[in-house]
């Protein structure tokens, strides 16, 4: 089965869920879900109900949390490493869907380039 940890926590300007899954094999996905204002006990179990199975999860090959129950103090660390570990991961996907973004606004540009060079050199001929 697999383990899953949900921290609900204030980022300094909102609050976000952060959501580690562990599965079978060792394989960690984290994922986060931004609240707003803080979430009172209805906005949690709507959440639970009915947004937490839909949060995009993204793999990880760090290794953060342990089975066997930790102090408070280093379960706060792990935490930290999570949300830090889950930026890293959001900003290795931001770039590279940047780059194919850039890439294929190239193409587009070079299509529209080869489409007009092509209609001066008609508008010249005649």
């Amino acid at each position: 089965m697999d383990n899953v940890v949900t921290t609900v926590f204030f980022d300094g300007q909102f609050w976000s869920a952060l959501i580690e899954k562990e599965s079978r094999d060792g394989t960690l996905f984290l994922g986060r879900y931004v609240f707003g204002p803080e979430p009172s006990n209805t906005d949690l179990l709507h959440f639970y109900l009915n947004i937490y199975a839909t949060v995009p999860l993204l793999a990880s090959c760090i290794k953060i949390r342990e089975k066997k129950q930790k102090r408070i103090k280093e379960q706060a660390r792990n935490t930290s490493k999570s949300r830090n570990a889950f930026r890293e991961l959001q900003r290795e996907y931001l770039r590279d869907s940047r780059k194919e973004k850039r890439k294929a606004g190239d193409q587009e540009r070079e299509a529209l380039r080869r489409i007009n060079r092509d209609r001066n050199k008609r508008r010249r001929r005649r």
